[in-house]
Formats: structure tokens, C-alpha cells, sequence
């Protein structure tokens, strides 16, 4: 069977803190669909797999309507993982977001002087909180450690940056993180872990 809907957004309010998995849309999701296939149709009559249903969204038991689905980039890159038998994903303790999407509350001084990527929260016990880390500190610069050499990994934006050490960076990697924090300039060291299943929340959790 098929049903019909359309989509909402191309991300979902998950993004805001980090990862972007997930994009939101209106096609019914029923009991036991989750892992279903989202489709589209071209206008030459083909089938185009646009995503993979995974969640819905709900108020209490109520659903409202939502479904969250897979994007298909992410499935392309999970697809190897998942055919070797090990998945794991690297985790810094950090969640990232944009200065112009981030929740003014978080800012000493707002606006901020500077746009760029933001902590939003560090992870008790994980590496960023570790080394020093703190929620309001501007990222600068992300280094990644390969082959006795320093690659800078930095990206124009926190989802970009998050999805690529998520997905990309082996765990056990060392990150050096150049941030601001008012005027002070301050570089740090960290070795990343593997991302926890139930531990670590996003700020929205």
C-alpha cells in the first residue's frame, strides 16, 4: 500500500543541537512501518527513495500528525557500517549549533560579535566538558590528528561539522579545538569516544 504525504521540513528541531538525521513530513507512519521506505515520483515515472521512516511525532500517546524519516545521504553512509557489522560513531561531549539558529539565552553578550558556531552544552564526564569546554564558547577552528599531522575539519556550519565527526572521524581520533570566549583565544586537546546510546541528551531533551 501506498499513502501519500508531503514534506514539512528539510530538517527537524533534532538539527538544532547538533546532528541532522532526521527530516520531517505528513505521510502516515502506522504501527510496525517504522523502517518503511519514504518514496517520491519522478516526472518520468520512477520510484526515487527520498528517506527511510523511523519515528513519529506525538503528544503523550497522541501522535500529531509528523512522521520523522532518514535522509538518504545518511542511509548511504550507514550502509557500509552496517554491511562490515560494526557501527560506532564518534562522539566529542559537545552539542554545536549556528550563532543565528542557537537560543540567545546561552550568550553573555547578545547579539554575539562574532557569527560562527556556538556551544550550546557540554556533557558531564565526556572529553569537551573534560578539557574545559563551556556552553557560550565560540568554535574557531576543529584540527583532526591523522598521520602524525593536523587536518583542519571545520565547517561553515554545526550541522556540517557535527554529521562529519558523527559519521567520518574514527572514535579514538584527537581533536585539537581552538575557541573564544570573550576575547580570550584558548586551544584545547581531546580524544573522541563512541557516541553513548542513551547517555548523552541534546539540549531539547
Amino acid at each position: 500500500t501506498i499513502t501519500p504525504g508531503t514534506v514539512g521540513s528539510p530538517t527537524s528541531p533534532m538539527e538544532d543541537s547538533g546532528i541532522g538525521v532526521y527530516f520531517t513530513h505528513t505521510a502516515p507512519i502506522a504501527p510496525g512501518s517504522s523502517g518503511g521506505a519514504l518514496v517520491r515520483f519522478t516526472a518520468g515515472g520512477d520510484v526515487e527513495l527520498v528517506g527511510m521512516n523511523t519515528l513519529v511525532g506525538a503528544v503523550g500517546a497522541i501522535s500529531v500528525g509528523i512522521g520523522y524519516s532518514i535522509k538518504p545521504d545518511v542511509i548511504a553512509k550507514m550502509l557500509p557500517k552496517l554491511e562490515s557489522g560494526q557501527v560506532s560513531h564518534a562522539f566529542s561531549g559537545m552539542f554545536l549549533s549556528d550563532t543565528t539558529r542557537a537560543n540567545p539565552y546561552i550568550f553573555k553578550i547578545y547579539p554575539p560579535t562574532q557569527k560562527g558556531i556556538v556551544v550550546l552544552q557540554t556533557v558531564r564526564g565526556f572529553p569537551a566538558e573534560s578539557v574545559g569546554i563551556q556552553k557560550g564558547d565560540m568554535i574557531l577552528k576543529i584540527e583532526m590528528e591523522y598521520n602524525g599531522a593536523w587536518q583542519n575539519i571545520t565547517d561553515p556550519s554545526a550541522s556540517v561539522l557535527s554529521d562529519r565527526i558523527f559519521f567520518d572521524v574514527p572514535v579514538g581520533t584527537e581533536l585539537r579545538i581552538t575557541t573564544l570566549r570573550g576575547t580570550q583565544e584558548l586551544q584545547r586537546k581531546l580524544t573522541l569516544v563512541a557516541f553513548p546510546n542513551r547517555q548523552a541528551k541534546s539540549p531539547r531533551e
